[in-house]
């Protein structure tokens, strides 16, 4: 995981500071050293593919083009929302038991102060 941050003071809390993501780089892999298979990106200095995106390596692609392969995700993929995949989804076991309260605590944070 990759993010581009900018801090600032959270104009809402004088003793916080927000964290602005200017771009993030997410990607899944079955192993610690292994190949991603699943990635997320989004980087909108990029002038080809500036919206948010997925990437998929794809067992069996008759164009051979596998992950790059810019697939629109309509929004921003917080990094919240690919934890609580990867966990639903059985690839990760959650470190907490309280795991899907702290990413939906992370996200309504997320989605009350983002900025686009």
């Amino acid at each position: 995981m990759d993010q581009l941050l900018q801090v600032q003071r959270n104009p809402d809390y004088a003793r916080e500071l927000k964290y602005r993501t200017l771009a993030y780089f997410y990607s899944v892999s079955a192993t610690a050293h292994g190949d991603p298979f699943l990635y997320w990106h989004w980087n909108p200095s990029d002038t080809k593919w500036p919206y948010p995106h997925m990437h998929a390596s794809i067992v069996g692609d008759p164009g051979g083009r596998g992950s790059r392969l810019h697939i629109p995700t309509g929004q921003r993929v917080t990094i919240e929302q690919v934890i609580g995949f990867l966990i639903r989804e059985n690839l990760a076991t959650p470190a907490l038991d309280d795991w899907e309260a702290v990413l939906a605590d992370g996200q309504r944070r997320f989605d009350a102060y983002k900025s686009q």
